[in-house]
């Protein structure tokens, strides 16, 4: 049988997530990647219904050692509509299936918005004093069009696991729970971690 990750790879942590306002569960794992252009990714699978319909949407992000987004892998199943997407971000040029988007130039992150996963990625990567917050704009990747676009947000880091996120184009805000690798264990009102499994092999500082 295949295996499931590249040899070269290591499993850092997987969690399960439970979505609190919708029929939604998501199985994440952070691995701790091997290749030049994948220092860290992000593998996971959310499964649940939207308006009626099954779906199941399985996706991987993989960053560079400063944890901006390098590649993104994104399939899905809504109903019986099979879709996919792939984006990439080269020397701060994003290309959405192949195809150059300027207006995402000034973006560092993806942002699934069917997954609390990619939190971790402007939490990691910014590594906020407590007290500090910071701008900045993200590739949005929307659910269940599965189009992009830019999204300014806002981070403010309230406590050494605990942050702000706030919508720069809306009134939404939520506080999240994170715990020593910046994976969420709680998304006020909307996720929170059900289970989780660590590798016995020592876990990286989560610096930088």
């Amino acid at each position: 049988m295949r295996p499931r990750f590249p040899p070269e790879v290591t499993l850092l942590r997987t969690v399960h997530w439970k979505r609190l306002d919708q029929p939604w569960v998501e199985r994440c794992t952070l691995l701790r990647g091997g290749r030049r252009s994948a220092r860290w990714i992000l593998d996971g699978t959310v499964i649940g219904s939207f308006d009626g319909e099954p779906f199941d949407v399985r996706y991987a992000v993989l960053c560079q050692q400063d944890w901006s987004t390098a590649q993104v892998e994104v399939s899905a199943m809504i109903g019986t509509r099979v879709l996919g997407l792939e984006l990439v971000r080269d020397k701060g040029q994003w290309f959405i299936d192949a195809t150059e988007s300027p207006e995402q130039h000034e973006s560092f992150d993806v942002d699934l918005g069917f997954s609390p996963a990619t939190n971790s990625l402007p939490i990691r990567r910014l590594d906020l004093d407590v007290g500090d917050s910071s701008e900045i704009r993200t590739a949005w990747v929307r659910f269940p069009e599965m189009t992009v676009e830019p999204f300014p947000q806002r981070y403010t880091r309230l406590a050494e696991h605990r942050f702000l996120y706030e919508s720069l184009t809306s009134d939404f805000k939520a506080e999240l729970t994170v715990d020593d690798l910046g994976l969420v264990t709680d998304y006020q009102g909307i996720w929170t971690r059900g289970a989780e499994a660590s590798s016995p092999s020592p876990v990286p500082r989560p610096t930088g």
